[in-house]
């Protein structure tokens, strides 16, 4: 997982850290699951332990606060989603890259819209490290799709 992680790093390492007031997603009303990141400069600064008690964050957080702060539950789910698999964590990181169908649709897919090429081609790589977790598998098939990957005759 060290190469994966080191991928991870590298594509976000210039993601912008947005104002702690532009986290929330201008859709979202209550930022209180948001409020524990607003101490970090950095999604690298982001302790474990952070990510493990704000990961409902995901799920609120504006484009520009996902695209900098995803990273960091990536990197957690790569180091620890195997020794966890049950954590909330885990299956938090998954859905917040899963799109949603239906009403959801526009906000889930908004999340996405500052990602550039290599971005999406890691959360891509990464999904395929992943993919063991049946969580991973729909949003795996998306960031493929995404990143112009071609699946071979062996992919399910």
């Amino acid at each position: 997982m060290d190469a994966i992680v080191s991928r991870i790093q590298f594509a976000f390492a210039n993601a912008p850290r947005p104002a702690n007031d532009d986290l929330l997603h201008p859709d979202c009303r209550d930022g209180g699951d948001v409020a524990g990141l607003y101490p970090f400069d950095s999604w690298e600064a982001l302790p474990d332990e952070v990510v493990e008690r704000e990961h409902a964050a995901l799920a609120l957080l504006s484009p520009a606060g996902f695209r900098h702060f995803l990273p960091a539950y990536m990197r957690w789910v790569a180091r620890h989603g195997d020794e966890q698999p049950g954590a909330a964590v885990v299956g938090a990181t998954f859905q917040a890259l899963t799109p949603q169908e239906g009403a959801l649709a526009p906000f889930s897919m908004s999340k996405f819209s500052l990602f550039e090429a290599e971005q999406s081609s890691c959360i891509a790589a990464f999904l395929d490290r992943m993919v063991h977790h049946a969580d991973a598998r729909d949003a795996r098939a998306y960031w493929r799709m995404r990143a112009g990957y071609l699946p071979s005759s062996t992919e399910s």
